[in-house]
């Protein structure tokens, strides 16, 4: 959880993402196209992924 907050503090956006997601890709791109430029956080590539995941959960974040 510590991780994550610092992560979302440090930033004024932050794209926690799946590499493999279809979704999230279409999301950064979104950002993109809109002059938006977050800091992409790619959880399934590091090795603290799945708790980060579990404590984005935790914040009501959707499991992408």
């Amino acid at each position: 959880m510590d991780k994550v907050m610092r992560l979302a503090t440090e930033r004024g956006v932050v794209l926690f993402s799946k590499s493999s997601c279809c979704l999230c890709y279409a999301v950064k791109i979104l950002f993109q196209e809109l002059g938006v430029t977050p800091t992409i956080h790619e959880i399934d590539q590091d090795p603290e992924g799945r708790e980060m995941e579990r404590a984005l959960m935790r914040l009501g974040c959707k499991a992408p």
